[in-house]
């Protein structure tokens, strides 16, 4: 991500007014580089492992777990040229460690990315569907519904989500793999 940024703001050199545009939008996207999202990358096989490790040893530095993490809306950061993934990390950054229940202290360890608590976690977020592909998915099976299964939309669509709200109680999964036990 700063290295993007660093490429746009070079790339000025180039297009000075698609680079300007570019970084403007990048700045109202940095949504995933709060204190409470910027954690995520220590579990991403895809940053080296140096990355990773210099993030680990800012959040030990950088959160504490004195105190509760009062629920507000994230601030979303401002990124530069000089900007580094742990420049992100703040005392918001245990939020993901809270709520797992997992203590920061195994980062501390040399090999913290073999621990049980790491992959506890890793676990976990591997678990979490995203709140837009859920919205998605149920918008499109409302349209699908209305559009092709009922012929008016007043009383044979009500009845439908009824029943599927029914059947969706009765044959709830929280997970993938309770639904591939199910069949």
């Amino acid at each position: 991500m700063t290295h993007f940024y660093r490429d746009l703001i070079a790339f000025k050199k180039i297009d000075k007014k698609v680079a300007t545009l570019c970084t403007k939008v990048l700045q109202r996207h940095t949504w995933y580089l709060t204190q409470e999202n910027i954690t995520f990358a220590l579990f991403d096989d895809s940053l080296p492992l140096s990355t990773r490790e210099q993030l680990a040893t800012a959040i030990v530095e950088k959160t504490s777990s004195a105190g509760d993490i009062v629920i507000k809306k994230p601030e979303l950061p401002q990124i530069d040229e000089s900007s580094a993934l742990t420049d992100f990390v703040g005392p918001r950054s245990r939020l993901i460690f809270d709520l797992v229940g997992v203590s920061t202290d195994f980062l501390k360890e040399d090999r913290w990315h073999l621990t049980a608590d790491y992959n506890k976690i890793k676990s976990t977020l591997n678990n979490i569907s995203s709140t837009n592909d859920s919205a998605e998915r149920a918008i499109a099976l409302m349209t699908t519904y209305n559009t092709r299964i009922t012929r008016t939309e007043s009383s044979e669509f009500k009845e439908l989500v009824q029943v599927v709200e029914d059947h969706r109680s009765t044959f709830s999964f929280s997970t993938k793999e309770g639904l591939r036990n199910f069949y």
